[in-house]
């Protein structure tokens, strides 16, 4: 197992500038070369935007292994199979983080024997051999074979710059819609609790109404049964004029009531 530094500083999902980031802290650093990889944290990616499983992560690091378990939770396993036919297996992509099956391993490492088969399949890290004079078909294959492989890491950076975009773009337009929503939550709270004052006061209001209603229906009473003794048969007509006046109180009431309703509103 090759010993692993970690790095703490700047992340981006975009490879090249993640590189620089890293090369500024850790000078001896080659993205080609497993031996001179650090270790990153979730935390750290975290520092830099929240991580879901999107969008794909650089390529020349080691990760924490809870970072490839939010991708793995983001995928189905036939997904993962077609982005690996199209990238690249896992285990030559994160050789740290699976192995040869691609199978995300349980602790962040790389053998003696993956990291010398990761070597063979990277001619740009200088390795101790003796010197080779190929012949020129051999060396315009390889050429070729490099500049196809320049190729698809130019569209696999591009994309990824594009995906960057999106998801920036989307955590945008969640974090303003959040925002409105709470605004548009406040003012039908404020609505509400108006609404509920208006209706405590015109409860009260129709209280003291029904109690002066009660109030107006005994003195008519009294009156009406005080007039029968001291009139006889008078008392009937005298009736009728307490009823109006009795009338006239009760709309003044009732009048009252309305005022202070539209007056509320």
């Amino acid at each position: 197992m090759l010993p692993i530094t970690e790095y703490k500083g700047t992340f981006s999902f975009v490879s090249s500038r993640l590189y620089n980031n890293i090369k500024s802290v850790l000078p001896h650093y080659n993205e080609k070369d497993p031996e001179t990889w650090p270790y990153i944290a979730l935390a750290t990616i975290e520092k830099h935007c929240p991580y879901r499983g999107y969008p794909d992560l650089p390529t020349g690091v080691a990760y924490e292994r809870s970072v490839l378990e939010r991708y793995e939770e983001m995928y189905s396993a036939e997904e993962r199979r077609q982005g690996a036919s199209l990238n690249g297996s896992f285990h030559e992509r994160y050789p740290f983080n699976y192995d040869e099956h691609d199978v995300l391993k349980d602790q962040v490492d790389i053998t003696s024997s993956e990291y010398g088969g990761y070597i063979e399949d990277e001619p740009d890290v200088a390795v101790d051999e003796p010197d080779v004079v190929a012949d020129e078909p051999d060396i315009r294959r390889e050429a070729a074979r490099l500049r196809g492989k320049l190729f698809d890491k130019n569209s696999q950076l591009m994309s990824s710059q594009q995906n960057l975009k999106e998801y920036e773009a989307a955590e945008s337009w969640r974090r303003n819609a959040v925002s409105n929503a709470e605004y548009e939550l406040g003012k039908q709270r404020q609505r509400a609790d108006a609404a509920e004052r208006e209706c405590m006061l015109q409860k009260t209001s129709n209280i003291q109404l029904v109690e002066r209603i009660k109030n107006l229906e005994a003195y008519c009473t009294q009156l009406e049964e005080n007039i029968t003794v001291m009139d006889g048969g008078r008392g009937r007509k005298q009736i009728q004029v307490i009823d109006v006046d009795s009338d006239e109180d009760l709309m003044e009431g009732l009048g009252y009531s309305e005022m202070r309703s539209s007056s509320l509103g």
